[in-house]
């Protein structure tokens, strides 16, 4: 999976991977969507009401 970028607060673009590092016990696995919103810091506090069909 390609890496995603996204704008922060300060406008600066900034590249997001989409998988776990090589010192992560997950490594070169994919991250979930509450992940990588998470280190996004735009996680809700109360979460997303996700469901798939």
């Amino acid at each position: 999976m390609r890496d995603g970028w996204y704008i922060n607060e300060n406008e600066e673009k900034l590249v997001h991977s989409m998988v776990f590092p090589d010192n992560h016990k997950l490594k070169e696995k994919l991250k979930g969507i509450k992940q990588v919103l998470t280190e996004c810091n735009i996680w809700p506090e109360k979460g997303i009401r996700l469901m798939c069909e």
